[in-house]
């Protein structure tokens, strides 16, 4: 939850403006009475336009720690010396717009009028910081700053539609808005399309947009939104007025300005949430005031005109990188698996520079009071369970054979701070704790590591009894060709207890992925049957992790799951959406010293419980379209002075009338059953159960 003490400051408007319905304001926080004008006169921040996500102003706090995770890149090469800004050099000015409580979903001439008064708003805001200068000289304030020359856009729900709507009109200034951030907004298509005029208008917007993306031979200019970003934020599974799909950019911003990412994999919010909870939940508030504040130029003080840098701030800040470790993305990774061959196999300088890409800073430096005596593990597993300061030797050559040739580790403890980890070509005796390796040769990887959402500490039943380990906070996976030229992999841990959490955990294994992979049809989830939950070894062992990810839905992280339902936002019923979700992919991070028993089946009452909720207006409608046929029947009976059929009756007589048509309804849906991997579309899916062998598996629902 967020807490704002708002106050509205209004923002003058002309008198030949014809919106006068409308207002213009800029919002204060706190409850102190100020003069309007004072403060007016005195903005010099950057300038925000928010359409009803006023909860977003109530953060303007410092920047984040920094750790050493991997992160999420869609530039790995182009900006390898760009680095966010440690510090936030300027304030956000939030100004909202008052626009009457209209329902700009019912009506496409509304979205229309909310367009041209949102350009209106635009070209004010702009003209408010001149003027507010002027104010400044004339009382003999001289500053530095410079003004603002564009504003960014913040939209929820249709106000995030009307954002894009009015970078497509022919009345907005060049460069006036360059960045877009819209919070559970349909792009694709309206929700429920009562009148004509929102699907022509939909259509007419998103035409603009693609057509302002394409670059034709014929033109010398640059096409007119490529300066021009969109960041879409969709609720996931627990949105049911906007659904992930509608709330997708594909085939309207390329990938290149702008992308979609569902809250539940945002990172540091990792929840699925309501259509209305997006606006106020403290996590995701918090997380898109850093992601704002982190886009402005320190040198000029407002926003990179860079479309790259600012992209590239968001992709840092939002995305979670635990999809491109995976590679269930299409993008490429930050680097490529050539990256980690060693040095001497190599001959261009840039290829080396890779290598550092995921090493530790040089500012962070281990203390030298643990054992010196290395350990050798001799098993395909290895457990940590305290900070001894020792470092272990695994033989990549060795344990990864009979086709484990993939490592996977878990733990929670901090990269650089707490464990490295390292890939050597040949045995060494030199120190990883307090300096550099002293060949060239040996990678470091522990920045290769990614974040996961840890839940919350297992409670322990008495001092000193066996309990589960804490959970996971992050992951390393390392394949065949990222070890291919390397012999031995280390894993240092930190010497001092202090730097560790309350309870320390980490757990590494060579493994097979096939070997845990099982793929589960739509037709053999509908005939499984649940498993009963049973006795589980949980004598110290780390409580498992599930990642699910479909291209829908993006990904959804379950910390410390036994018994959970996992829901697909499939989108059977939409035909026009191609590429859709042929398979979700879970992934279960499980200890390989306990056993788990794991059952798998389809959730009948929250699939049930899904439908009524997500098509519950279409019910209602029909509803009230079959009474009202029904005693229009009535009616016209009653004038021809026959017999006036009862309501059941009527009901029953019209609702016979389609049934020749029945076969034309149901054969689509049948044939995308019979024949699914010839079908493309999101009618046709599969559901793939991909699991790492880190142990068997716990138990499972998948409700689809």
């Amino acid at each position: 939850m967020t807490y704002m003490y708002p106050t509205y400051i209004p923002i003058a408007t002309p008198a030949n403006v014809s919106s006068d319905k409308y207002g213009l304001f800029l919002y204060h926080e706190g409850w102190k009475q100020i003069d309007f004008a004072e403060h007016i006169k005195k903005i010099s921040g950057v300038p925000v336009r928010s359409l009803a996500a006023e909860s977003f102003r109530a953060y303007q706090g410092g920047p984040l720690e920094p750790t050493f995770y991997q992160e999420a890149s869609i530039y790995p090469n182009d900006l390898a010396d760009f680095t966010i800004p440690a510090q936030y050099s300027r304030e956000l000015d939030w100004f909202a717009v008052d626009l009457e409580g209209e329902h700009s979903a019912m009506d496409g001439q509304i979205l229309e009028e909310h367009t041209e008064y949102v350009v209106y708003a635009i070209h004010r805001i702009l003209d408010q910081y001149q003027e507010s200068r002027k104010a400044q000289l004339k009382d003999g304030v001289e500053t530095s700053v410079s003004l603002p020359t564009s504003v960014i856009l913040v939209g929820h729900s249709m106000g995030g539609f009307v954002a894009r709507a009015a970078i497509a009109h022919p009345h907005l200034r060049k460069s006036a808005v360059e960045t877009i951030i819209t919070l559970s907004s349909p792009h694709q298509s309206p929700p429920v399309a009562l009148q004509p005029s929102l699907g022509h208008f939909f259509s007419k917007v998103n035409g603009e947009w693609r057509q302002g993306y394409e670059k034709h031979s014929s033109q010398t200019s640059s096409p007119k939104l490529s300066n021009v970003i969109v960041v879409s934020v969709s609720g996931g599974i627990h949105d049911y007025q906007v659904r992930s799909k509608l709330a997708s950019l594909d085939g309207i911003v390329p990938s290149s300005h702008g992308f979609t990412i569902g809250s539940s994999g945002m990172k540091n919010v990792w929840l699925s949430m309501e259509h209305q909870t997006i606006l106020w939940c403290n996590q995701l508030v918090v997380q898109m005031s850093h992601s704002i504040l982190s886009m402005i130029d320190p040198t000029t003080g407002q926003p990179f005109s860079s479309t790259q840098k600012r992209l590239f701030v968001f992709t840092r800040m939002l995305q979670s990188a635990i999809p491109q470790a995976l590679s269930w993305t299409g993008h490429a990774g930050p680097s490529s698996p050539s990256s980690n061959v060693p040095i001497e196999d190599r001959k261009d300088t840039a290829e080396s520079q890779k290598q550092g890409s995921f090493s530790c800073p040089s500012s962070v430096h281990w203390a030298d009071n643990g054992p010196e005596k290395d350990l050798y593990i001799q098993s395909n597993s290895v457990t940590v369970l305290a900070m001894d300061g020792r470092r272990r030797w695994l033989d990549i050559k060795k344990l990864g054979s009979n086709g484990r040739g993939h490592f996977v580790f878990v733990t929670n403890l901090a990269p650089c701070s707490g464990v490295r980890i390292h890939l050597w070509p040949e045995k060494s005796n030199s120190s990883l704790v307090n300096e550099a390796p002293a060949s060239k040769r040996i990678i470091e990887v522990t920045s290769k590591m990614v974040q996961i959402p840890a839940g919350p500490a297992p409670r322990q039943v008495e001092p000193g009894s066996q309990t589960e380990q804490p959970p996971p906070s992050a992951f390393l996976l390392l394949g065949p060709e990222e070890m291919s030229g390397f012999r031995f992999l280390t894993i240092a841990v930190a010497p001092r207890p202090s730097a560790s959490p309350a309870a320390s955990m980490a757990v590494g294994q060579f493994f097979n992925p096939k070997e845990g992979e099982r793929e589960f049809s739509f037709a053999v989830l509908l005939r499984s049957s649940y498993v009963p939950e049973v006795s589980l070894c949980k004598l110290r062992c780390f409580p498992p992790v599930a990642l699910a990810w479909d291209s829908v839905s993006g990904l959804h992280v379950i910390p410390n799951i036994y018994s959970e339902t996992i829901t697909v936002d499939s989108l059977p019923a939409i035909w026009d959406f191609n590429n859709g979700p042929e398979k979700t992919i879970v992934l279960l991070l499980a200890d390989p010293h306990c056993s788990y028993r794991l059952g798998i089946s389809v959730s009948s009452t929250a699939a049930a419980s899904r439908f009524f909720l997500l098509y519950s207006p279409q019910i209602i409608g029909f509803m009230i379209a079959a009474m009202f046929f029904a005693l229009m029947r009535q009616a016209y009976a009653w004038e021809l002075d026959s017999s006036v059929p009862s309501i059941l009756s009527a009901l029953e007589f019209n609702l016979r009338i389609p049934q020749p048509f029945l076969l034309l309804y149901f054969l689509p849906i049948l044939l995308s059953l019979a024949f699914p991997s010839s079908q493309h579309s999101s009618s046709s899916f599969f559901r793939k159960l991909s699991l790492c062998l880190l142990g068997l598996l716990p138990e499972l629902q998948m409700d689809v």
